[in-house]
């Protein structure tokens, strides 16, 4: 059975989920940074959203190749928004990333760890540093292989090179 999500596109989307405006500013001019020539060749698209419900309204259409999540927001965390992608899916898991201000996360641990063994790609707290950022990036936005967990693999596209030379994905 194919999915939404197991469609190939041409284009790379990653989605950045954080309640604090001033965080996904500077997540978003950090990926600016690291992939400038991939958006301004039009590979690569970067949106924003300030909670759980607004990503998973521009998640509807078309599923992130990664999302970079909040793990405490209000009205729906990033835990819940990650399963609700999941689900919106048809049960694959979304490339997710949790990024948390707290280094222990001590109320949330548990459910992170759980979330991971469901799909979720990792986590690590904030600020994160560039060169964090860019092998998240690098490993799990640009890659061509089948996901570590779920049941479908999902076609990526290949970072062909630190430069940021675009391989189109394989048919």
């Amino acid at each position: 059975m194919t999915t939404k999500a197991t469609q190939p596109s041409a284009q790379v989307n990653i989605l950045i989920v954080d309640d604090d405006e001033v965080t996904r500013l500077v997540l978003h001019e950090l990926l600016k940074e690291l992939c400038r020539e991939l958006l301004e060749s039009g590979t690569l698209t970067i949106k924003t959203a300030e909670d759980g419900p607004t990503a998973l309204a521009l998640a509807a259409a078309r599923a992130p190749d990664l999302v970079l999540m909040d793990v405490q927001m209000p009205a729906l965390d990033g835990i819940e928004t990650f399963y609700e992608l999941k689900a919106l899916w048809g049960g694959t898991p979304v490339n997710t990333y949790f990024l948390s201000g707290s280094p222990r996360d001590g109320h949330c641990g548990g459910r992170i760890r759980r979330a991971i063994e469901d799909g979720a790609l990792g986590y690590a707290t904030k600020p994160v540093a560039m060169e964090d950022l860019a092998r998240i990036v690098r490993c799990h936005a640009f890659v061509d292989a089948p996901r570590s967990h779920g049941t479908e693999p999902w076609r990526r596209h290949r970072l062909a090179n630190r430069q940021g030379e675009h391989r189109a994905p394989r048919t």
